[in-house]
């Protein structure tokens, strides 16, 4: 999709993202971890280094929750807890929910 509109900027984002959606429904371990170091892959490609860092810290935090023995990954804490990620929590819910679609259908 953000070939298509040609917001290709915002790739290693988009991944970084469905990771973290990922793994707030619980899906499988691989196609998170996947779509974690896949955005790092693009961020390091694109020379983005605030995406890389970004994408590395989200990575650095799911496998500390996992080697912890946390069943449930606390997403919030993958999103951060500012006022400001919240209402980015907001809207990504909410954009998902007119797209009437699962993350993990989503095809980056």
């Amino acid at each position: 999709m953000a070939e298509r509109f040609e917001y290709r900027n915002y790739r290693a984002e988009l991944h970084r993202l469905r990771g973290v959606f990922l793994a707030a429904i619980g899906a499988d371990e691989a196609q998170i971890e996947a779509s974690l170091r896949e955005a790092i892959r693009i961020a390091q490609e694109q020379k983005s280094v605030s995406l890389e860092k970004r994408a590395e810290a989200t990575y650095a935090e799911y496998r500390r929750q996992k080697r912890a023995g946390q069943q449930d990954v606390d997403s919030d804490y993958l999103f951060g807890n500012s006022p400001q990620r919240a209402a980015s929590r907001f809207v990504r819910s909410r954009a998902l929910k007119r797209l009437r679609c699962k993350p993990s259908t989503l095809r980056l």
